[in-house]
């Protein structure tokens, strides 16, 4: 079973607030991607309650390495992954075309 993420334990309220600061804005920031993943029960070194690496090879882990106790936060993790990988793509074109 798998345990309690801090999105399970967020009041209708504190989702309100949370969504105002991070989800309205048109595109989400580095930092609500942040907020977002913490919420999850997710961290940038993928340790925690909602995972662990289960690769015991040195190299860069990659999601394959993985292991999630909680699928919401493995497919959260996946998309905040995607996301910021896209962002930093976005953000080299326009640092290229700029004039």
């Amino acid at each position: 079973m798998a345990k309690k993420i801090p999105l399970d334990e967020m009041s209708q309220e504190e989702f309100a607030e949370f969504r105002e600061d991070y989800l309205n804005p048109r595109k989400l920031s580095l930092e609500a991607l942040d907020e977002i993943r913490k919420l999850f029960g997710g961290t940038s070194d993928f340790t925690g309650i909602t995972g662990r690496v289960c690769c015991d090879e040195a190299h860069l882990h990659s999601y394959a390495c993985l292991e999630f106790y909680d699928s919401r936060t493995a497919v959260v993790t996946r998309l905040l992954d995607e996301i910021e990988r896209y962002q930093a793509k976005l953000a080299d074109i326009h640092k290229k075309s700029a004039p």
